[in-house]
Protein backbone atom coordinates (compact mmCIF):
# COMPACT_ATOMS: atom_id res chain seq x y z
CA UNK A 1 0.00 0.00 0.00
CA UNK A 2 1.46 3.33 -0.33
CA UNK A 3 2.18 6.17 1.76
CA UNK A 4 -0.84 8.11 0.32
CA UNK A 5 -3.10 5.76 0.46
CA UNK A 6 -1.76 4.38 4.25
CA UNK A 7 -2.61 7.97 5.41
CA UNK A 8 -5.44 8.07 4.51
CA UNK A 9 -6.59 5.38 5.25
CA UNK A 10 -5.14 6.47 9.07
CA UNK A 11 -7.44 9.54 8.69
CA UNK A 12 -10.45 7.69 8.44
CA UNK A 13 -9.44 5.89 11.22
CA UNK A 14 -10.25 8.27 14.22
CA UNK A 15 -12.97 10.34 12.25
CA UNK A 16 -11.77 13.82 13.92
CA UNK A 17 -11.49 11.88 17.67
CA UNK A 18 -8.26 10.81 18.96
CA UNK A 19 -7.37 8.14 21.49
CA UNK A 20 -6.16 9.95 25.29
CA UNK A 21 -2.88 7.34 25.01
CA UNK A 22 -1.02 5.18 22.25
CA UNK A 23 -1.17 2.31 24.29
CA UNK A 24 -3.39 0.46 22.62
CA UNK A 25 -4.87 1.31 19.11
CA UNK A 26 -6.52 -1.65 17.87
CA UNK A 27 -7.65 0.65 14.66
CA UNK A 28 -3.89 -0.27 13.55
CA UNK A 29 -4.38 -3.61 14.84
CA UNK A 30 -1.52 -2.17 17.69
CA UNK A 31 -1.06 -2.56 21.23
CA UNK A 32 2.52 -1.63 23.24
CA UNK A 33 3.93 -3.25 26.13
CA UNK A 34 6.96 -0.93 25.85
CA UNK A 35 6.71 0.20 29.40
CA UNK A 36 6.66 -3.47 30.46
CA UNK A 37 11.05 -3.59 29.20
CA UNK A 38 14.37 -3.00 29.76
CA UNK A 39 16.57 -2.94 26.69
CA UNK A 40 14.68 -5.22 24.60
CA UNK A 41 16.60 -8.42 23.02
CA UNK A 42 15.27 -8.93 19.70
CA UNK A 43 11.86 -9.48 18.39
CA UNK A 44 11.66 -12.68 17.87
CA UNK A 45 13.08 -13.30 21.71
CA UNK A 46 9.96 -11.00 23.03
CA UNK A 47 7.53 -13.43 20.85
CA UNK A 48 9.39 -16.48 22.80
CA UNK A 49 9.23 -14.99 25.80
CA UNK A 50 5.64 -13.62 25.50
CA UNK A 51 4.13 -17.05 24.04
CA UNK A 52 6.16 -18.25 27.36
CA UNK A 53 4.68 -16.21 29.57
CA UNK A 54 1.10 -16.46 28.80
CA UNK A 55 1.61 -20.58 28.66
CA UNK A 56 2.75 -20.17 32.23
CA UNK A 57 -0.77 -17.98 33.24
CA UNK A 58 -2.86 -20.40 31.63
CA UNK A 59 -1.03 -23.61 32.48
CA UNK A 60 0.74 -23.19 36.02
CA UNK A 61 -1.33 -21.20 37.84
CA UNK A 62 -4.82 -20.67 39.22
CA UNK A 63 -5.22 -17.33 39.41
CA UNK A 64 -3.60 -14.01 38.44
CA UNK A 65 -3.17 -13.05 42.02
CA UNK A 66 -0.89 -16.35 41.95
CA UNK A 67 1.04 -15.74 38.75
CA UNK A 68 1.36 -11.78 40.31
CA UNK A 69 4.08 -13.31 42.81
CA UNK A 70 6.46 -15.32 39.84
CA UNK A 71 6.33 -11.72 38.02
CA UNK A 72 9.13 -10.22 39.90
CA UNK A 73 11.92 -9.68 37.84
CA UNK A 74 12.37 -9.23 34.15
CA UNK A 75 13.85 -11.69 31.52
CA UNK A 76 16.58 -12.58 29.21
CA UNK A 77 14.79 -11.13 26.23
CA UNK A 78 14.20 -7.72 27.79
CA UNK A 79 10.56 -7.84 28.92
CA UNK A 80 8.31 -8.07 32.03
CA UNK A 81 7.51 -11.88 33.09
CA UNK A 82 4.16 -10.56 33.30
CA UNK A 83 3.38 -9.54 29.75
CA UNK A 84 1.23 -12.05 27.79
CA UNK A 85 -0.93 -12.55 24.50
CA UNK A 86 -3.82 -12.10 25.36
CA UNK A 87 -7.33 -13.99 23.42
CA UNK A 88 -7.76 -10.69 21.16
CA UNK A 89 -4.02 -10.95 19.73
CA UNK A 90 -3.22 -7.94 21.93
CA UNK A 91 -0.33 -7.90 24.16
CA UNK A 92 0.08 -6.33 28.10
CA UNK A 93 0.08 -7.14 31.70
CA UNK A 94 -2.87 -9.26 32.46
CA UNK A 95 -2.03 -7.34 35.95
CA UNK A 96 -2.66 -4.16 34.90
CA UNK A 97 -6.08 -2.08 36.43
CA UNK A 98 -7.28 -2.27 33.24
CA UNK A 99 -7.38 -5.66 32.98
CA UNK A 100 -8.89 -6.39 36.31
CA UNK A 101 -12.19 -3.45 37.21
CA UNK A 102 -9.53 -1.21 38.52
CA UNK A 103 -7.64 -3.38 40.92
CA UNK A 104 -3.79 -3.26 40.27
CA UNK A 105 -2.22 -6.69 40.86
CA UNK A 106 1.11 -5.54 39.28
CA UNK A 107 4.16 -6.62 41.88
CA UNK A 108 6.10 -3.99 43.76
CA UNK A 109 9.01 -3.90 41.11
CA UNK A 110 6.49 -2.45 38.34
CA UNK A 111 7.24 0.69 37.41
CA UNK A 112 3.36 1.94 37.16
CA UNK A 113 3.91 5.25 36.89
CA UNK A 114 6.35 5.64 34.21
CA UNK A 115 5.30 6.71 30.85
CA UNK A 116 7.90 6.33 27.26
CA UNK A 117 8.60 9.49 25.47
CA UNK A 118 6.26 9.59 23.29
CA UNK A 119 3.18 8.89 25.85
CA UNK A 120 4.68 12.01 27.64
CA UNK A 121 5.04 14.16 24.43
CA UNK A 122 1.67 12.68 22.63
CA UNK A 123 -0.58 13.78 25.89
CA UNK A 124 0.66 17.53 25.71
CA UNK A 125 -0.46 17.95 22.33
CA UNK A 126 -3.35 19.86 20.07
CA UNK A 127 -6.01 16.86 18.57
CA UNK A 128 -3.93 18.14 15.15
CA UNK A 129 -0.67 17.35 16.04
CA UNK A 130 -1.86 14.23 17.98
CA UNK A 131 -3.44 13.08 14.57
CA UNK A 132 -0.31 13.53 12.71
CA UNK A 133 1.52 11.35 15.33
CA UNK A 134 -1.34 8.87 14.53
CA UNK A 135 -0.69 9.32 10.82
CA UNK A 136 2.81 8.54 11.01
CA UNK A 137 2.75 5.54 13.31
CA UNK A 138 0.10 4.15 10.66
CA UNK A 139 2.54 4.93 7.84
CA UNK A 140 4.99 2.78 9.98
CA UNK A 141 3.90 -0.42 8.76
CA UNK A 142 4.49 -1.59 12.74
CA UNK A 143 3.39 -4.79 14.57
CA UNK A 144 2.85 -4.79 18.27
CA UNK A 145 6.31 -5.76 18.84
CA UNK A 146 7.93 -3.22 17.01
CA UNK A 147 6.02 -0.87 17.71
CA UNK A 148 6.87 -1.11 21.59
CA UNK A 149 10.10 -1.37 21.14
CA UNK A 150 10.21 1.80 19.03
CA UNK A 151 8.37 3.58 22.08
CA UNK A 152 10.55 2.02 24.66
CA UNK A 153 14.02 3.00 22.46
CA UNK A 154 11.91 6.53 21.51
CA UNK A 155 13.06 6.01 17.81
CA UNK A 156 9.47 6.01 16.73
CA UNK A 157 9.14 9.78 18.60
CA UNK A 158 12.66 11.14 16.79
CA UNK A 159 11.15 9.54 13.68
CA UNK A 160 8.41 11.72 13.93
CA UNK A 161 9.66 15.20 15.07
CA UNK A 162 12.70 14.38 11.99
CA UNK A 163 9.33 14.36 9.52
CA UNK A 164 7.51 16.60 11.03
CA UNK A 165 7.89 19.93 9.03
CA UNK A 166 9.80 22.71 11.60
CA UNK A 167 7.96 25.87 11.76
CA UNK A 168 9.35 28.87 13.44
CA UNK A 169 6.45 28.53 15.71
CA UNK A 170 7.24 24.96 16.89
CA UNK A 171 11.05 26.04 17.27
CA UNK A 172 10.19 29.25 19.33
CA UNK A 173 7.93 26.92 21.80
CA UNK A 174 10.53 24.41 21.99
CA UNK A 175 13.43 26.94 22.78
CA UNK A 176 11.14 28.61 25.97
CA UNK A 177 10.08 25.34 27.06
CA UNK A 178 12.87 23.10 27.09
CA UNK A 179 11.50 20.65 25.46
CA UNK A 180 13.26 19.70 22.81
CA UNK A 181 13.43 15.81 22.74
Amino acid sequence: MSADKKKKKALRLWKGEVPEAICQLPQLHLSCFGCCGYEYVSEDKLKKQIAMNTWRLKKMYTSKEVFAETTIGVTEAGCCKAVIEFEDGTVGCPLHPKKNEGQDLRTGDCLRNYECNALRHYKKWRRSRKRAFLEHVARGNFNTYSYSMANSNSSLIRTFFNAEPETFASRLKDAFSGDED
